[in-house]
């Protein structure tokens, strides 16, 4: 199991400085070949978990359980697509892949792999409501993305309260989809609420980062 587990560790961090090295490469089918390679070491770590279903202490890239991974490499390839139907199809599939690994990490009761999924959701969902036409959707896709900010943002300050670059930044997240839901405000006095709560919320996060 000792051997398994340091197996899965370093296969992990493979994935980890490779899937880094991707989004440092400007050629775009470069870019996809890195990040495909990162994508093999995630599947090979992903297999020695599934023989310990034990995770280790890692955080960060492609860090949760599988399918935890693909919702960040599907968000990541939405991103870096050039073709809107191929964007919508791989965040639909990021959103999927990543509700699936949001109920492993759930049941393994792991606060920052929770934490993770919640935050990759509400980006993958903030992406598809910035390419949806219909005002209705766009807003169910944003008040979804609102709610799993939120979780995140919760859950990050009660396991690392003073990591404040990162706080600020996620909050600084849920200010920009507060801005996104308050242009969709048909009433000015409530498009003026909702843009007042978002001002707070953005300004908050400037004083949260400038602490670290």
């Amino acid at each position: 199991t000792k051997d398994i587990y340091l197996k899965h560790w370093a296969l992990g961090q493979l994935a980890y400085v490779t899937y880094y090295r991707a989004h440092a490469t400007e050629d775009p089918d470069l870019r996809l070949s890195v990040a495909e390679e990162a994508m093999g070491y995630y599947d090979e770590s992903q297999q020695c978990f599934s023989i310990m279903f034990f995770q280790g202490p890692q955080s960060g890239k492609l860090c949760a359980p599988t399918p935890g991974g693909y919702a960040e490499y599907y968000w990541d390839r939405a991103r870096w697509e050039v073709s809107l139907e191929n964007k919508l199809e791989l965040l639909e599939e990021s959103e999927k892949a990543g509700l699936e690994a949001l109920k492993t990490v759930e049941a393994l009761d792991f606060p920052l792999l929770i934490n993770r999924m919640n935050h990759l959701l509400s980006g993958t969902l903030t992406e598809r409501a910035s390419l949806e036409q219909d005002i209705n959707t766009k807003r169910g896709l944003l008040e979804k993305a609102l709610e799993y900010r939120d979780k995140n943002i919760e859950i990050f300050e009660g396991i690392a309260p003073y990591h404040y670059w990162n706080v600020g930044f996620y909050q600084n997240l849920l200010g920009s989809i507060k801005v996104e839901l308050a242009q969709l405000q048909q009433d000015h006095d409530k498009k003026r609420i909702f843009l007042e709560d978002a001002a707070s919320t953005l300004e908050t996060s400037l004083e949260t980062m400038i602490k670290e």
